[in-house]
């Protein structure tokens, strides 16, 4: 069984590891492993971090995985443990999520990050648009998902 709580300082480092060992799945087709900045090292994501409200997800006292969110219904983070895919963590993140941010919630997510997409609209999501991004100044397909695409939330910043 997992454990779903608020993220606390000392799990910084567990974070920044599973970021760094689950990012290349994200981003598979979409940039070269050799393109992907550490957490900690990427100024953009680590401010979104930092303005996020972020769960964790433990499992034997071992942090598995972590989503976050913000104020504007944006989730920004959804990422699981490699070594613990397939094992419900990123639904049950999700579903926690959710709960919290309500009908509004949206997010973007990378347009070859096949199994993310199909959890996303497992769980209600629809797209809204697909545009060119960037991550660290390379192109990237992305997908804006919302669960109410009529609400429009992610204009409201």
């Amino acid at each position: 069984m997992y454990i779903l709580r608020k993220y606390r300082k000392e799990d910084w480092e567990t974070v920044l590891d599973i970021f760094l060992r689950a990012k290349p799945d994200e981003m598979k087709g979409s940039c070269k492993i050799e393109d992907i900045v550490p957490l900690d090292k990427d100024k953009n994501l680590l401010n979104s971090f930092h303005n996020s409200i972020i769960i964790v997800a433990e499992y034997e006292n071992v942090i598995v995985g972590y989503a976050g969110y913000q104020t504007n219904s944006l989730i920004s983070f959804l990422f699981v443990d490699p070594k613990y895919y397939q094992r419900g963590i990123a639904t049950a993140l999700l579903t926690r999520v959710i709960s919290e941010v309500g009908e509004k919630a949206w997010l973007l997510v990378a347009k070859n990050n096949f199994p993310a997409i199909k959890l996303y609209y497992k769980n209600g999501f629809k797209k809204v648009e697909e545009f060119v991004g960037k991550y660290n100044g390379i192109d990237v397909c992305v997908l804006r998902l919302a669960l109410i695409p009529k609400l429009e939330s992610w204009k409201c910043r």
